[in-house]
């Protein structure tokens, strides 16, 4: 199996509180900006500058950190 890298620009999270369109949040250690708005627990799109890809210890990080 193979691991797939997307393109970093935008990416699917969970709200981890009430988010307007435009304004930034924080999941973990990742900011980003609301590309729609969502309630907290909905799905929001985050965009941000930045790969997201696998550590060679375990998880993800920015462009390889």
């Amino acid at each position: 199996m193979k691991n797939h890298v997307q393109i970093g620009d935008t990416l699917p999270f969970t709200a981890p509180y009430a988010v307007a369109a435009g304004a930034g949040f924080q999941v973990g250690g990742l900011f980003a900006v609301a590309v729609n708005a969502a309630a907290n627990g909905a799905p929001v799109q985050g965009n941000f500058d930045g790969g997201l890809y696998p550590r060679q210890s375990g998880g993800f990080g920015l462009d390889g950190r």
